[in-house]
């Protein structure tokens, strides 16, 4: 497992919204990424994320493509549009190459597959924090490789 625990490096919180509407899904990742010390908050679909976001912007959304509703690709179209600096990263049960590409056209940062690796999942989120920094003029807050994933 590649923790902050184990490198000694623990990145600033960043707030997070995940987005999925199967609750354990989400709640399994929202943990996950809390253990990690950003904070997190939950929406069941695209429209709540609008909602949370709305009331506090966030530095990244992680969202679940398929959802009823307000789905994550106009989710993504959404945020683009009103939240521009909102990083996204896109995940799925029903990967294909098509809906990977309209993803990453339409501005998402990562497009994973379910199942979930989390540890896949947190390193996405501090290659974003990471990239965030150095355009801010800012030093990496952490390294983005573990050292066993360098060896």
């Amino acid at each position: 497992m590649d923790s902050p625990a184990k490198n000694g490096c623990r990145p600033a919180p960043a707030r997070i919204v995940v987005v999925d509407d199967e609750a354990v899904a989400r709640q399994n990742l929202g943990h996950a990424l809390g253990k990690e010390g950003h904070i997190v908050r939950l929406a069941r679909d695209g429209r709540q994320a609008l909602d949370l976001l709305a009331e506090e912007p966030a530095e990244v959304v992680v969202s679940d493509l398929r959802m009823e509703r307000v789905d994550g690709q106009a989710l993504l179209a959404a945020v683009r549009e009103r939240h521009p600096g909102t990083a996204f990263i896109l995940v799925t049960g029903y990967a294909t190459v098509d809906s990977a590409l309209a993803a990453m056209k339409d501005g998402a940062v990562h497009y994973l597959a379910k199942p979930l690796d989390l540890d896949e999942v947190r390193r996405a989120v501090r290659e974003i924090l990471a990239l965030r920094a150095l355009r801010a003029g800012l030093a990496a807050p952490c390294p983005l490789q573990s050292e066993t994933e360098r060896a």
